[in-house]
């Protein structure tokens, strides 16, 4: 039995989102989950698993993140992003710098500002 790769237009598309979280308090280096948490609770448990939301990058030491989402759930996305004010109970403040659906544009514009 031979399998057979599936054709690009039949893939499910994605788009990345850099988030950058900042805060007055350490976060620790799981600041990740507590935003995908966030966001779940947002979207609901069923329309987040539609979505498929899954941290693509993490980097700790600035408090960024790159979420992996569905195309068409990528604005749905970005205002429940805007929405999170805390997380595990430390009040933040959560932008988006970044969208696209090339995850290499976002690490480049990551590493570009970052410097």
């Amino acid at each position: 039995m031979t399998t057979s790769r599936i054709k690009p237009s039949q893939r499910e598309r994605k788009r990345y989102i850099l988030v950058s979280v900042d805060s007055d308090e350490e976060l620790g280096s799981s600041f990740h989950h507590g935003v995908i948490e966030e966001i779940e609770s947002r979207f609901g448990l069923l329309d987040a698993a539609k979505a498929t939301v899954l941290s693509a990058k993490v980097y700790p030491s600035t408090n960024h993140v790159i979420l992996r989402v569905a195309h068409n759930h990528a604005e749905d996305l970005i205002q429940a992003v805007r929405d999170i004010n805390e997380i595990d109970g430390v009040p933040v403040d959560v932008t988006t710098e970044i969208m696209s659906g090339i995850i290499k544009q976002v690490k480049d514009y990551y590493k570009t500002f970052s410097r």
